[in-house]
């Protein structure tokens, strides 16, 4: 276990198929968070196919072999629940909170579409509709999600960092049944996922809930993930680009260790110095003092 006090320590368990579990039991409040988290991302997908783990992630709220189409959000939202889910370069994520009665019903249902998730032609042009949608509206239409995209398309040639989460338009809209069913059955499988409980609950309760809806569910050969080396940047590299702005805008990045990284902790606290919030130093400096800018983010 990890501890971080007498009140917080994270348990950590793995069942027989490869699921990983991490529960802290908090009694400060009568509810329960419960993430989980599926270790794959755009980082996983290839040239042709950008974009697949984020339009998975839209697909994972559809129609379960037990669960007709939208059900899934009914019932959570009549026992309480908020739920959500996130794709980026490294996972994708599925989180509810929700009374801590109901955990259960959180541990069924997240069992049942990580295992029976039905994929059709209808679902799953819906949503590449949807997600070239929100494509337009966040990069294409969108000033800073377009300068955003090309930061990471300048910054990285070869490593897959190169292409954005939400995907290429093109590959958004060439994805078929196929490969949405290959893509399930490569990744979400109980060795690639990892269940986090937070909550007022019993130990005994969540494991064994844990074990009889995950338990049986079978491991995948989960690929290697071999990334081409990206080469050593040795000078700048700028991109001047002509938008319809009432402001002149600049977005700096700069490339850092991973999360593994003995640097990682220490240029985390960094960026909070000089970035985080209007109290921090490039604020102070830049738009306070200066004012050669009128905001900031970092």
């Amino acid at each position: 276990h990890v501890d971080f006090g007498p009140a917080m320590k994270v348990q950590r368990f793995r069942l027989g198929n490869g699921l990983r579990v991490l529960l802290l039991i908090d009694r400060n409040a009568p509810v329960v968070s419960y993430h989980t988290w599926v270790r794959v991302g755009s980082r996983d997908e290839r040239p042709g196919k950008t974009g697949i783990a984020h339009l998975f992630e839209h697909l994972m709220f559809n129609e379960t072999k037990s669960l007709p189409a939208g059900e899934f959000d009914r019932v959570l939202e009549e026992n309480g629940a908020e739920s959500n889910a996130a794709t980026w370069l490294d996972w994708t994520f599925y989180h509810e909170s929700l009374p801590a009665s109901k955990v259960g019903l959180a541990i069924r249902l997240e069992a049942e579409r990580l295992h029976n998730l039905v994929l059709r032609d209808k679902q799953v042009s819906s949503e590449k509709e949807v997600v070239a949608n929100e494509r337009r509206y966040r990069v294409d239409d969108d000033v800073e999600g377009a300068v955003n995209e090309l930061l990471y398309k300048t910054a990285f040639e070869k490593h897959p960092y190169h292409w954005p989460t939400i995907g290429w338009m093109e590959d958004i809209q060439g994805f078929t049944v196929e490969d949405c069913e290959r893509f399930y059955r490569t990744y979400y499988a109980p060795n690639n996922v990892t269940v986090v409980v937070v909550g007022d609950v019993s130990e005994e309760n969540v494991l064994q809930l844990i074990q009889d809806h995950y338990g049986a569910l079978t491991p995948a050969v989960i690929p290697e993930r071999q990334l081409p080396v990206e080469p050593e940047q040795v000078a700048e590299r700028r991109v001047p680009i002509s938008k319809p702005t009432a402001t002149e805008k600049v977005m700096l990045g700069y490339k850092a260790p991973p999360l593994a990284h003995a640097d990682h902790v220490s240029l985390t606290v960094l960026n909070e110095i000089l970035f985080g919030g209007r109290s921090s130093r490039v604020y102070r400096s830049l738009v306070k003092q200066r004012e050669l800018a009128t905001e900031l983010r970092g």
